[in-house]
């Protein structure tokens, strides 16, 4: 694990216990991988489509070969209203889908969106993976 999914997993602790102790009305859920429009760049999606914007490279962690499951917003936002109207207090909820695909598919996708296929060899760089990944 890392300090980032440890603090995930703290909060939902925290919050199960005024659920346990105070009867707080809470619902938890899980998604992971969001994309859509105005998604802060420094998510993989919009970073790598900032960077082949400007002619850069996309940087890659490793070799590329990490798997992410990706969600469009609007199908979060919809599993969020279904929750939020059948959901049942205190429960956890996975917001997931069928979208597993690694850091460098994402990126020739990318790539070959942008029209930049002829040149996807130029595109990629790879870079030493982070110590928690």
């Amino acid at each position: 694990t890392n300090p980032y999914a440890a603090t995930k997993a703290g909060a939902e602790f925290i919050a199960k216990s005024y659920h346990r102790s105070f009867k707080l009305p809470i619902i938890i859920t899980r998604g992971n991988n969001v994309y859509g429009p105005h998604q802060f760049p420094e998510k993989l999606i919009p970073k790598f489509t900032n960077q082949l914007a400007r002619g850069r490279p996309v940087t890659i962690h490793g070799t590329g070969s990490n798997t992410r499951n990706f969600l469009y917003v609007e199908d979060v936002a919809r599993a969020f209203d279904c929750i939020l109207h059948n959901g049942k207090i205190g429960r956890v909820y996975n917001i997931g889908g069928s979208n597993e695909q690694s850091v460098l598919t994402v990126a020739k996708g990318l790539i070959k969106i942008m029209g930049l296929a002829d040149r996807e060899e130029s595109l990629i760089t790879f870079v030493p993976d982070r110590a928690f990944n």
